[in-house]
């Protein structure tokens, strides 16, 4: 199970990958999430943090992706749309034009921000 730490050098990867271009498309494997795609695609994420092993993905619309990696969860930085091959399903990915984040087996939910 990933720890704290191992989230925050994700995060820190993750920002330094995807915070300066918008995002071009952004997947989520479950139905209640989809509406939420079209909402976050063409917005810049603002800054990714943790809270324990949570990471949160801001955007610049008020919104915030709350990601846990639950027991065999990964988040990776990897070319754009370039996807590993792994067993694990993909349950989200944030695209941009150079890079893409995929995460497999995590739980995340979507909220507004004040």
């Amino acid at each position: 199970m990933p720890e704290g730490p191992e989230i925050k050098q994700a995060a820190d990867k993750i920002a330094s990958a995807i915070t300066h271009s918008p995002v071009e498309e952004i997947f989520f494997a479950f139905e209640r999430l989809k509406p939420y795609e079209s909402q976050l695609k063409n917005h810049r994420i603002t800054k990714v943090d943790t809270k324990g092993k949570a990471m949160l993905i801001h955007f610049d619309n008020q919104l915030t992706i709350y990601s846990h990696n639950q027991l065999y969860g990964k988040w990776m930085v990897r070319k754009a749309y370039d996807y590993p091959k792994t067993n694990r399903q993909l349950r989200l990915a944030i695209h941009n034009h150079q890079k893409s984040a995929p995460n497999r087996l995590q739980s995340e939910t979507i909220r507004k921000t004040r």
